[in-house]
C-alpha cells in the first residue's frame, strides 16, 4: 500500500450524505458543489493480485465533514507504467459522509481519550477503535436502492495509522475557521494599506498640483515685474531724453 497526500484547497464536495454508486451520485448531485477531488485529502493504494482484495481508500475534509470512500480495484494489477486503464472502479465506489461531532470523536479515539466511537444511521452502522496496529472503521453498511446490509471494513495501520492521527487533528483544527478569519485579517490589512497608499499617492500629487500652481504663479508675477521694470525704465529714459532735449533748446536760446 503507497499514501496519497492532497494539499489542495478547500471546497465543498459533490458526494451523497449516503453510501451510493457513482451513478446514484451522479444525480443526486447539488448545484454549486465541486467534485470531491479538489478537497484537502490523503489515499490508500492496496493493489492486490487477486483483484477481489485490492481497494483504493480516500479520506478527504469537506468543511466540518469527514468523507470517506472506498474503491474496489478493477481487474488485475497493471504492470505496465504508461498503461492508462483505471486500475479501481469509481461506479462501486462506497462513500459515507460523518458529522462534525463523529470528526471530533475520531480524534478523541486516535488521542486516548475515547475507547471507540460508534456510529449508526439508516445507511450504516460503524465502530471507529484503536488496534494493535492502527485503527479499524467497521460495520455493517446498506447501499443506496439496496434493503440489504453487507459487512465493510478499512484498516488504517502503520505509516497509515500515523497518516490518520495527522489527518484527523488537522481537519479538526481547520474546521473551526481559524485558517479563513486569518485570511480574512490579511486581505482587510491588505485592503486598507491599498487604501493608505492611495491616499498617500493622491496627497503627493494634490502637493505636487499646488507647487505647480505656485510655481506659475510666481513666474507670472516676476514676469509682470519684470515688464513693470522694464516699462518704466522707458518711460524714465524718454522723460530724460525730453529733459536734455529742453535743456539744449534753452542754451541755444541764451
Amino acid at each position: 500500500m503507497r499514501p496519497f497526500l492532497s494539499k489542495s484547497p478547500l471546497f465543498l464536495s459533490t458526494a451523497a450524505a449516503r453510501f451510493q454508486s457513482a451513478n446514484a451520485a451522479q444525480g443526486n448531485r447539488r448545484p454549486g458543489f465541486f467534485n470531491t477531488d479538489v478537497l484537502p485529502k490523503f489515499e490508500i493504494h492496496d493493489v492486490r493480485d487477486e483483484p477481489a482484495l485490492g481497494t483504493r481508500t480516500r479520506v478527504a475534509i469537506d468543511g466540518k465533514q469527514l468523507l470517506i470512500s472506498q474503491f474496489p480495484q478493477l481487474g488485475e494489477r497493471k504492470v505496465d507504467p504508461i498503461d492508462t486503464t483505471p486500475q479501481f472502479d469509481t461506479e462501486r465506489r462506497l462513500s459515507m459522509r460523518f458529522r462534525h461531532m463523529d470528526l471530533a470523536a475520531f480524534v478523541g479515539v486516535v488521542e486516548d481519550r475515547l475507547p471507540s466511537h460508534e456510529m449508526k444511521n439508516n445507511a450504516y452502522d460503524l465502530k471507529f477503535e484503536k488496534t494493535a496496529s492502527g485503527y479499524s472503521l467497521k460495520g455493517k453498511v446498506t447501499r443506496h436502492g439496496s434493503q440489504s446490509q453487507e459487512d465493510w471494513s478499512i484498516q488504517f495501520e502503520q505509516q497509515f495509522a500515523v497518516t490518520m492521527e495527522k489527518f484527523l487533528q488537522s481537519a479538526l483544527t481547520e474546521s473551526f475557521g481559524f485558517g479563513q478569519h486569518q485570511a480574512a485579517l490579511r486581505r482587510r490589512q491588505m485592503k486598507n494599506n491599498n487604501n493608505n497608499n492611495n491616499n498617500n499617492n493622491n496627497n503627493y500629487n494634490n502637493n505636487n498640483n499646488n507647487n505647480n500652481r505656485q510655481r506659475q504663479r510666481n513666474f507670472d508675477n516676476n514676469r509682470r515685474n519684470n515688464n513693470n521694470n522694464n516699462n518704466n525704465n522707458a518711460n524714465n529714459n524718454n522723460n530724460n531724453n525730453r529733459n536734455n532735449n529742453n535743456q539744449n533748446t534753452i542754451e541755444q536760446d541764451w
